[in-house]
């Protein structure tokens, strides 16, 4: 579609090159990031819609080796269930592997079952007994946690609790 038709009886050639310069400033200012689609679709493909979002609270990256080649990155979240810390350690070699603390005890006798939404890859881990859980060779791109409470006795003891996406 083009600018000539929407012309209006009330919009003139001028209208139209005034909104193009408009169009124009606003891509060079302010883009649309190239990944936004993406990151919707990601949030939006969750099945279970009832879950409780993690905010995220603090992240601060550095250099741990000597010649500085590895990064670990330190994310954390919280919310009305709990609070997460999340080490995203990538080796010089390009593998990313992700450790995170539960920041309480995880509701259950068994723990939460951990899923790491990769993309259509979905990664499982159980958080132990302290809340730790870790997961090797995630692959590079957006992540997102979610954690699905244990069931005792058949019923489920909590919602669902997910962190918003990140890239890694």
């Amino acid at each position: 579609m083009t600018p000539d038709d929407e012309r209006t009886p009330d919009r003139d050639r001028q209208d139209d090159l005034l909104l193009a310069d408009l169009r124009r400033m606003w891509e060079e200012t302010d883009p649309v990031p190239p990944d936004l689609a993406e990151r919707i679709s990601f949030v939006l493909s969750l099945e279970d819609l009832e879950f409780e979002l993690l905010a995220l609270r603090t992240t601060a990256s550095q250099l741990v080796s000597a010649r500085g080649e590895e990064r670990v990155r330190t994310v954390t979240f919280s919310g009305e269930s709990f609070s997460v810390l999340v080490s995203i350690d990538r080796d010089r070699d390009g593998r990313v592997r992700l450790d995170g603390w539960i920041g309480r005890e995880a509701p259950g006798d068994d723990g939460l079952e951990v899923e790491l939404r990769c993309g259509q890859t979905v990664l499982r881990s159980r958080a132990d007994t302290n809340g730790r859980f870790a997961f090797e060779e995630v692959p590079s791109g957006l992540v997102q946690l979610v954690f699905h409470p244990s069931r005792t006795g058949g019923e489920q003891t909590a919602r669902t609790v997910v962190t918003p996406a990140l890239k890694v």
